[in-house]
């Protein structure tokens, strides 16, 4: 019970983030910057499990 508590408060931290910066930050610099990091990510992944692995 205490991993599935600790994920939920970090999800709510999350959304909290979140939707405060959604009001400061354009949804169209949002949305690129977003793609870029989804990108980044796969990538470091990919390299991780293959090449380093």
């Amino acid at each position: 019970m205490g991993l599935s508590v600790n994920i939920a408060s970090i999800a709510i931290v999350g959304i909290l983030i979140g939707s405060y910066l959604s009001t400061k930050i354009k949804a169209s610099k949002l949305k690129p910057a977003f793609g870029w990091f989804v990108l980044v990510m796969g990538i470091y992944i990919i390299v991780k499990e293959t090449l380093l692995h």
